[in-house]
């Protein structure tokens, strides 16, 4: 049984001793013993190489696997690596950066004695940063009893550069992950784990890659007549130099995420959303046998304030009718193929401000962080459910909005904001020189009502790994089971501290973007294609 959840997310242990020398297929391996927050412990084995090191010739290749440590000798995974290259500046890391970077960390209860399900994490960071470090997840294995492994994978150009043919197709980052979950499969039995019962969850995130090889190619002296020379050109050049040219050229040109997952008509060979929507595909992959929790925040747009307020000025800027403009600009180009469109502009503008639409009076924080969730998360999430939802399947389809008042949000946003489940999942300290600590310090550590919070989502989330079912912890609040999200009922849960069942989530804002706005541009594209009216003046001498 696979299931699959998707969340929109230094060591924190004390190391007691050496952890017993796992046999697995892959090669011998020696972790160590862990004790996390509360007393929680567990074995560790961090910074397995699933893959060859992708430098040289292997760079902007799909990863090829890693031969092991030999036959006889012992692979000593008892240390954090070096995460993927990536800009420093935004989450920190912890220990350097470097190509030789696809590893993943497999955390193990104290005591196996059966095989226990298998929960596969994969970090977030807009396909530009992350590393698995941060995350160490002592509440989920040690009280959920099973086993968590958390990926690494090539980030940004590494990662996801593309020229768009069979040069560089792009989507390595994304085979990165393939390939660290065969190895899963291959090598988990070893550990304790069940490779029939694995769980997929993480945090998503994407963009698009528009024009930057050739913009490397120049920053780089790579200039060539043709991409495949320019791409063995780049390959010379150092992981460094790359990265840095990477994010100078996104500053000053002002896009600020132009890399991230593309269709390629391989790993991805069509739209995601049509690809959901086609019943022969989805049966094909097996996606129908399934199971899928799929939610989000209630305040996930507050990511915007971030930049805001590690400048010290929390909510100063967010109230400029521009600002808002711009957004709403780039939102409505999502939606209209990517062109500009006066008319679906002030129809949205008076969506979310109402008669202040087109002024430049000053705009609620809450209207703002409504429309970058809604454009961002919200819309995209029901679209891409809905088809799955009405197609024949056996797996189960559930939806929940995390409501929950997260005490370092009270002073700010107040809700739950882009990646605060994460802190219920795992024991998180990031690096001294990441954003997260500076913006939030009490952040590093949970209240009373977060703790029970942690409780009650850490037992959701295992009971759904081991068993496609969520409802246990939630049937006394509830008074029966969660339902499943369904063509008919769109129901999903309301996840607080007192969990409600609700149907049709956000609807007003949902349906703007999947059924007005797509209703306006198809209108508006038709009356585009109608041939323009003869002219009928007569002479009249």
């Amino acid at each position: 049984m696979w299931t699959l959840c998707i969340l929109f997310a230094l060591l924190l242990c004390h190391v007691t001793s050496p952890a017993p020398v796992i046999p697995a297929p892959w090669g011998s391996i020696q972790g160590i013993d862990m004790e996390g927050r509360g007393g929680r412990k567990l074995s560790g084995y961090l910074g397995i190489p699933f893959a060859r090191p992708p430098t040289g010739e292997l760079r902007w290749q799909k990863p090829h696997p890693h031969p092991g440590p030999g036959e006889g000798k012992v692979f000593v995974a008892d240390t954090v690596v070096p995460a993927c290259p990536q800009d420093t500046a935004m989450l920190g890391v912890t220990a350097g950066t470097n190509e030789d970077c696809l590893t993943l960390d497999v955390y193990v209860p104290a005591t196996v004695t059966s095989p226990r399900p298998v929960m596969v994490f994969i970090h977030g960071g807009g396909m530009l940063y992350g590393e698995s470090a941060p995350y160490r997840p002592f509440k989920l294995v040690a009280d959920g009893d099973v086993i968590v492994v958390a990926i690494q994978y090539r980030l940004g150009t590494l990662g996801f550069l593309s020229t768009g043919d069979d040069t560089l197709p792009g989507n390595l980052g994304l085979w990165d992950q393939n390939l660290a979950l065969r190895w899963v499969k291959d090598n988990i039995r070893a550990f304790g784990g069940d490779p029939e019962v694995v769980t997929l969850f993480g945090e998503s995130a994407g963009g698009w890659s528009t024009g930057l090889l050739i913009e490397l190619s120049r920053l780089l002296d790579c200039e060539a007549d043709t991409d495949k020379k320019a791409v063995e050109c780049l390959k010379t050049r150092s992981a460094d130099d790359i990265v840095n040219k990477t994010n100078e050229w996104m500053a000053s040109s002002g896009f600020t995420n132009t890399i991230g997952v593309r269709v390629d008509g391989d790993f991805i060979p069509r739209d995601p959303v049509e690809l959901t929507g086609d019943e022969q595909y989805v049966q094909e992959i097996g996606m129908g046998d399934i199971d899928v929790i799929i939610g989000f925040n209630n305040k996930e747009g507050a990511i915007i304030t971030i930049a805001s307020e590690l400048e010290g000025s929390p909510m100063e800027g967010f109230s400029d009718a521009m600002m808002f403009t711009s957004i709403l600009e780039h939102a409505v180009k999502q939606y209209n193929n990517g062109q500009t469109s006066t008319l679906l502009n002030a129809v949205v503008d008076f969506f979310y401000r109402g008669a202040d639409a087109g002024s430049n009076n000053s705009v609620p924080l809450d209207a703002l962080v409504n429309l970058f969730g809604d454009m961002m998360f919200y819309a995209h999430t029901v679209e891409w459910l809905r088809p799955l939802a009405a197609q024949p399947h056996k797996g189960s389809r559930y939806l929940y909005v995390m409501e929950h008042d997260f005490h370092f949000n009270r002073n700010r946003v107040r809700g739950s904001h882009h990646g605060d489940e994460l802190w219920l999942q795992f024991d998180m300290v990031f690096p001294e020189d990441s954003m997260l600590p500076k913006l939030n310090k009490s952040m590093s550590h949970l209240s009373e009502e977060d703790e029970k919070m942690s409780d009650l989502f850490v037992k959701i989330w295992t009971d759904f790994a081991k068993t496609g079912n969520p409802n246990a912890p939630l049937q006394t609040a509830l008074g029966g089971d969660w339902p499943e999200f369904t063509s008919e009922n769109e129901a999903y849960l309301s996840l607080s501290l007192t969990p409600q069942v609700g149907r049709d989530v956000m609807r007003d804002r949902v349906a703007l973007w999947l059924q007005l706005v797509p209703q306006i541009v198809s209108i508006t594209q038709r009356q585009e294609e109608q041939p323009a009216p003869a002219d009928s003046t007569k002479d009249e001498l």
